[in-house]
Order: structure tokens, then C-alpha cells, then sequence
């Protein structure tokens, strides 16, 4: 239909990565994220109960994939922020120093490229991460993220691990409507279903 296909550019409309109705996560509670470690909470508070929220996991070490993704979701924070959406960055580095040292920044290094402004977390021990992958029956990369309702269900999930190839804006459109939508007590508008992959070992109907 004309709606979902409005919602995509032309890269989105054929990528691999796009986000579905039937995504296996839709729908699944959030795992609670009171366990995380807060690093800059008393600038930019950290979500509650009740509160729409996005969750984005990441790394240092994917700088190349954060140069873009850190400040879409820092525009996200500033343009919804009068209207009660709250954005975490949960990190998924294996040392909380190397968390702290890209956000203090002393040299200068990271700031200018990788807008951080929103609430930034450590996942200590991976905990929420392992969570995340139970829940999605897989293995959950870095550079995903999800939105969630005020009742703690995942309405949108977003995968940005194709971002270095086609460019920062992948899934912006789409996601920007998930969280308009969300925001004002409504149902993701429909993007489709992703058609079942044929079976590899599906039987041949010719004989012998």
C-alpha cells in the first residue's frame, strides 16, 4: 500500500534490514532496566516505568557505525522530548571505562562526530543484552534499538547494522512514526509482513 510505502526510501524498501509487522520481538515485554549502571543521569535523567522510551545499544568500538546513529538518537531526544519520550544508550562495551572515556572525551575526539546527548547506561555483565537475545531467539548485535510503550511492550525495533553502507538516515522515516504514534497512545501504523523464507530442504514435487 501507498502508507507503508511512504514510510521508506527506496534503499529501505529492499534492504534486509528493514522492520515488519510480524518481527518475532513485536509485542514482547521489555526487560526491566533498573539493573543498568548510570553514567550521565544527572544531565539527562533515566526512563521509568510508564514512560516511552528508546533503547539503543552500542559501542565505542563500533565507532564507525555510532558516528551516525549517536546524534540521530540525540535529535530524536530533542524532538520529542516536550511530548515524554526518553532515550537510553545502553553499552555494551566490556570495560565501563572505555563507556565513561567516550563520553568525558577530555581531548576532544569524539564529541564533535558522536552527539551523545541522552541518557548513556552500562550494561554490566551484559546483563539486559542477554535478555534482549533470549527474548529475540538470536543474537542481538550492536547497533539495534527498540521502542517501548508505556506498558513496557516493544512496538518498533530498529536495526542500524547496515548503517555504514547506506548512510545515517536508515530507518529514521519510519522509526520517527513509530515514536509520533507511540507517543500519542496509538498503534504503529502498518509497514507489512515479511513473506517466510522458503524452506532449504523443502521436498521436490518430481518423482525419484
Amino acid at each position: 500500500p501507498q502508507a507503508i510505502m511512504s514510510m521508506y526510501d527506496a534503499k529501505e524498501m529492499t534492504s534486509n534490514y528493514r522492520t515488519y509487522d510480524n518481527d518475532f520481538i513485536m509485542g514482547k515485554q521489555m526487560p526491566p532496566l533498573d539493573g543498568l549502571t548510570l553514567i550521565n543521569a544527572d544531565t539527562y535523567p533515566a526512563p521509568a516505568a510508564g514512560d516511552v522510551t528508546l533503547v539503543l545499544f552500542w559501542s565505542k568500538f563500533s565507532k564507525g557505525t555510532f558516528k551516525n546513529v549517536m546524534p540521530m538518537y540525540s535529535q530524536f531526544r530533542d524532538e520529542f522530548k516536550g511530548q515524554g519520550l526518553k532515550v537510553i544508550g545502553v553499552n555494551e562495551d566490556t570495560n565501563i571505562k572505555d563507556c565513561k572515556a567516550f563520553l568525558e572525551d577530555p581531548k576532544g575526539k569524539y564529541s564533535k562526530l558522536y552527539r551523545s546527548e541522552f541518557c548513556i547506561a552500562y550494561d554490566e555483565k551484559m546483563t539486559l543484552h542477554k535478555a534482549c537475545v533470549k527474548l529475540a531467539l538470536n543474537t542481538l548485535v550492536i547497533a539495534q534499538a527498540f521502542l517501548v510503550d508505556k506498558s513496557g511492550k516493544i512496538v518498533w525495533h530498529q536495526d542500524h547494522s547496515q548503517i555504514g553502507t547506506i548512510g545515517g538516515t536508515f530507518g529514521v522515516t519510519a522509526m520517527r512514526t513509530a515514536i509520533t504514534a507511540t507517543l500519542a497512545g496509538n498503534p504503529v501504523p502498518s509497514v507489512g509482513e515479511k513473506a517466510p523464507e522458503a524452506s532449504s530442504d523443502e521436498e521436490s514435487d518430481e518423482d525419484g
